[in-house]
């Protein structure tokens, strides 16, 4: 197996799409289930195969900005509680799961 390295994930399926020795693109699930909906017809995600470590997202904040922090962390927790995170996530991205 070679690993080929590009500038950017859409080199990537790009390269991937016409054919030009790539047999596979590796990121994470939900930019891939993203990148199969625009090409359905040539991509698909491999189901259950994952490796590497977790990768956590965040936003990012001035140093020192409590408020706003604070803000975000109360929106966010609201969104995931009150559900409709879930609902959000199914309807973009369905047969997906949510985390």
């Amino acid at each position: 197996m070679n690993i080929t390295k590009e500038q950017g994930l859409n080199a990537c399926v790009t390269r991937l799409l016409v054919g030009k020795s790539v047999d596979a693109v590796s990121t994470d699930q939900l930019l891939l289930a993203g990148l199969a909906k625009t090409a359905a017809e040539k991509l698909h995600v491999v189901p259950n195969l994952t490796f590497g470590a977790q990768e956590r997202y965040g936003i990012g904040l001035p140093l020192g900005d409590v408020e706003d922090c604070e803000i975000l962390r109360t929106t966010l927790q609201d969104f995931v509680n009150s559900g409709d995170w879930a609902q959000f996530f199914q309807q973009r991205f369905p047969g997906n799961a949510c985390a």
